[in-house]
């Protein structure tokens, strides 16, 4: 089919956090390999190079490959003998797509017919060879003052703003029908156009990005990939240090404050458990867990252990005892730990009162009830990389989309 609208020509750790309720993902990543497919935006300032040096100046080791033909699009990438060879290696930690600078903002129908199917066909082939890895798809930004080149026939393309909307929808609806992740480089872009304007993120072409762009691009490909503060990078580059110190605040706000709006860790095992009595000194866990297809489950305490998705814990005598659950997954692993109590003889225990979220999925407003127990008592709030964004006693709280454990509940807010 030719285009109804037309592109043009330009080449374009580990960490673990344990309280009395604490839940989180845990990833040791000695190395991290990334593959950028993508065209001359990728190329450009050779973005790969920028941000191995980000990351390798806040202390993680990454090696990165690239494909990057002028003025490829995804499709291009789904029938090159170089990209197909490059995935087929199934090395990868992380493949990067990055569609053609235009593709995205075109309308849906097209987008739907020659964009969509191939981020999807390329996402296959990437866990075929590599289960674990992860695709992670490059939202760029609008061009400086729109597309000119289109403006006459699709006019919501005819602005900056216009146009960056549109790939912003388009990036996020990829990544989430491929189960992937997002780097929002547009975003950032979009935040340093409206608040740094001294920050000049373009070449003069008004649509390659300038240093400072492709800076801004790698410390946000660092923060989702690593998920990792971009205030711990020291690389300022070819900029000065103002510039650098501004870029890195701009994407700690927009990216690394909000990595569940990116998808970041929707995916992942996330640990959970409730238990009820079976004796005086007994008790029976039961994973609750979620992403946890083919993991091993393993239980722990100063009393006991033991493995399997339902386990019978015996104790020494009644009391309160701290239960940890470790799941672990063919690619990740996930951990929480929390307060039991073992009942007295000829008592019987209450089942484990937790607490019940609502609605989930939620459009935004979640809903707490607390059980009785619970009364009097913060309800923490973590999100997918296991960070505490708040402690409330209030019965319903705001969030913006992406997944959290609200009370030891997996929620999931789109």
């Amino acid at each position: 089919m030719q285009p109804f609208f037309g592109a043009d020509g330009l080449r374009d750790m580990r960490f673990i956090l344990i309280t009395s309720l604490s839940l989180v993902s845990v990833y040791t990543l000695a190395q991290t390999s990334v593959l950028f497919l993508g065209n001359s935006y990728t190329a450009f300032n050779n973005l790969p190079q920028i941000t191995t040096d980000v990351a390798a100046s806040a202390g993680f080791e990454m090696t990165t490959g690239a494909n990057t033909p002028g003025g490829f699009t995804l499709s291009g990438h789904s029938s090159n003998a170089t990209s197909q060879q490059l995935i087929a290696e199934g090395t990868w930690d992380y493949v990067v797509l990055q569609e053609q600078s235009q593709m995205p903002s075109f309308p849906i129908w097209q987008v739907e017919t020659e964009c969509f199917p191939f981020a999807q066909s390329l996402n296959a082939l990437i866990l075929d060879a590599n289960p674990c890895a992860e695709t992670v798809f490059y939202m760029t930004w609008g061009r400086e003052n729109g597309d000119a080149q289109n403006c006459p026939n699709w006019p919501p393309v005819c602005t900056y703003e216009g146009m960056d909307d549109l790939l912003y929808e388009r990036y996020n609806q990829m990544a989430g029908d491929n189960e992937g992740i997002v780097s929002p480089v547009g975003r950032v872009w979009r935040y340093l156009r409206e608040n740094a304007p001294q920050v000049d993120l373009y070449s003069p072409d008004g649509s390659h990005p300038s240093y400072a762009g492709s800076y801004a691009a790698a410390v946000t490909f660092f923060c989702v990939i690593m998920r990792a503060d971009p205030a711990l990078v020291t690389f300022d580059g070819a900029l000065s240090a103002a510039d650098a110190e501004t870029i890195r605040n701009a994407v700690q706000l927009v990216v690394f404050n909000n990595l569940a709006q990116w998808l970041v860790g929707l995916y992942d095992p996330m640990a959970s458990f409730t238990y009820q009595p079976v004796s005086s000194t007994q008790i029976q866990c039961t994973s609750t867990s979620v992403n946890a297809e083919g993991a091993v489950f393993q239980w722990s305490s100063d009393a006991a252990e033991a493995s399997g998705e339902v386990v019978t814990l015996d104790f020494p005598g009644p009391g309160s005892y701290d239960v940890t659950l470790t799941i672990t997954t063919p690619c990740s692993s996930s951990i929480i730990t929390q307060e039991v109590v073992v009942g007295e003889v000829g008592i019987r225990t209450p089942v484990h009162e937790v607490v019940v979220v609502y609605p989930n999925p939620s459009s935004g407003v979640v809903n707490i009830r607390r059980p009785d127990s619970w009364r009097g008592v913060p309800i923490r709030i973590t999100d997918a990389s296991g960070r505490v964004i708040a402690e409330t006693m209030d019965d319903s709280i705001f969030l913006s989309p992406g997944v959290y454990s609200v009370g030891g509940v997996r929620v999931v807010v789109e």
